[in-house]
């Protein structure tokens, strides 16, 4: 769509091999920022890479639209998201994962959703996932339609594409406003 087309990608580390591409160990720093952007500490260049570990992010006093400390990679392990007092105008993901995502933490301290549209907060979304394993989102001071620690992805005919590992994965919520929290649902579609 023309909305979608408008949004400016912002990425610590962006690889294009889908056979050995990796984005590994970049950092993201954005303080008292505006714009439309899509930020990732990792990301593939066309659909999917081998690897996105250990990115950090980090946005403080800002309005953005969303932001992944991963995206898009078969191994999303041990990357950082950390969001203070901040608004975006589109859901905030912490890894967006296609095989494995490990030990990730996405850490919140004040957010807010300018939209209203079901806007939420999702630790892992898993596209194709086998393993999501002792991934942890800490969340305080929230306002945000839905919380998700694990999210499973479907495909377009509403059909989960694989199965789904998903053990010791820890979510912390604290002095937020939630209208729907999962833990571990299988199910939900993504936009």
């Amino acid at each position: 769509t023309a909305e979608s087309e408008s949004y400016i990608p912002l990425v610590g580390g962006l690889a294009n091999d889908t056979e050995k591409g990796i984005a590994n160990y970049n950092k993201v720093t954005l303080i008292n920022t505006n714009g439309n952007f899509v930020v990732s500490g990792g990301k593939s260049l066309n659909n999917t890479i081998h690897s996105a570990n250990n990115n950090e992010v980090t946005i403080e006093n800002s309005r953005i639209n969303t932001a992944f400390a991963a995206n898009r990679a078969d191994e999303t392990d041990c990357n950082k998201l950390n969001i203070t007092n901040s608004v975006f105008t589109g859901a905030l993901t912490g890894i967006s994962s296609l095989k494995e995502a490990c030990s990730n933490i996405l850490t919140v301290d004040g957010i807010s959703f300018e939209k209203t549209n079901k806007e939420g907060i999702a630790g892992v979304e898993a596209i194709e996932g086998q393993k999501i394993n002792d991934n942890a989102m800490y969340i305080n001071n929230a306002k945000a339609f839905k919380i998700s620690m694990v999210e499973k992805r479907l495909d377009s005919d509403g059909e989960s594409r694989l199965g789904l590992s998903a053990e010791g994965n820890k979510a912390v919520v604290n002095n937020s406003r939630i209208y729907a929290f999962f833990q571990q649902k299988k199910l939900i579609f993504a936009p």
